[in-house]
């Protein structure tokens, strides 16, 4: 991407006018870039936009970027600065998946934190950085197994139960579906749904879509409800409003902020966005 590019998006991304899912689609432009601009643009607005869920998509972005201690460093200081559960979250679940060692301890403090939301995300990111066994091919080969593994919380952990849906997202057969839909319903942990609910609308089947839709009714979780809106919109199908307009008006900041720019995300499918 050239700097005539960057400058495009960063023009895009601090115009107050800009929908917030066009802005999430510059972010991910940014960081797919990942030059130095790239990356301290992408700072700024993980420490300084007014949205919590802008600044969440943000801290996954920067952690795509790589793992160099400047990265990482943003992320724990994240952790310090921002009072946004789903902004800690993130911060928490990435640093997991960045996978360094060094940063165990700094994750396990976190790991007895009084918010639910915020402890899971801790362990998981403990267990990720821990994690000896490569899931994919494994998971992919036995389907079945891996099926019962991901709805069975007695036997594995719940970073396991993530990295199986990740996996099986890859084959959208029926059974697949089935069981990721059941995740996303029963789960005990509120960050597995989230992600459950991620990988069904990565699944780009009618039926994938008619769970997500089911099982977005059914959620508890704000976190969980927060994931599956975006998913919806991240499908772009028109169907999917009938969903995303009941939580247009919730009293939940992170729901009714979720279905906005979902809602966005749909139309922007039937009307591309020609700039502010």
């Amino acid at each position: 991407m050239s700097q005539q590019i960057v400058e495009k998006h960063k023009e895009i991304i601090y115009n107050s006018k800009t929908p917030k899912a066009v802005l999430m689609e510059s972010i991910f432009a940014l960081m797919n870039e990942g030059s130095y601009d790239s990356k301290h643009i992408l700072f700024d607005i993980a420490r300084n936009h007014e949205c919590e869920l802008i600044r969440h998509e943000t801290i996954f972005s920067i952690g795509e970027l790589g793992s160099d201690n400047e990265i990482r460093d943003f992320l724990k200081d994240t952790l310090n600065v921002d009072k946004s559960v789903v902004v800690q979250h993130e911060a928490l679940v990435v640093l997991g998946i960045l996978g360094k060692s060094e940063d165990l301890s700094f994750l396990e403090k976190y790991s007895n934190n009084e918010d639910l939301v915020i402890r899971n995300s801790a362990l998981i990111g403990v267990q990720r950085i821990k994690q000896l066994e490569d899931f994919e091919g494994k998971v992919l080969r036995e389907q079945e197994e891996s099926r019962k593994r991901l709805l069975d919380e007695s036997v594995s952990n719940n970073n396991d139960r993530i990295q199986i849906l990740f996996q099986l997202m890859k084959d959208s057969n029926d059974k697949n579906v089935e069981a990721i839909y059941q995740c996303l319903l029963h789960d005990s942990c509120p960050i597995v749904r989230h992600e459950a609910g991620f990988v069904l609308g990565e699944m780009n089947s009618d039926l994938a879509l008619k769970r997500l839709m089911d099982a977005t009714l059914k959620q508890e979780w704000p976190i969980a409800i927060h994931e599956c809106l975006f998913a919806l919109g991240t499908t772009g199908k028109e169907e999917a409003m009938e969903v995303v307009n009941q939580y247009l008006d919730n009293d939940i900041y992170i729901i009714s902020e979720s279905a906005e720019i979902a809602k966005q995300k749909i139309e922007l499918v039937k009307t591309p966005y020609r700039g502010v």
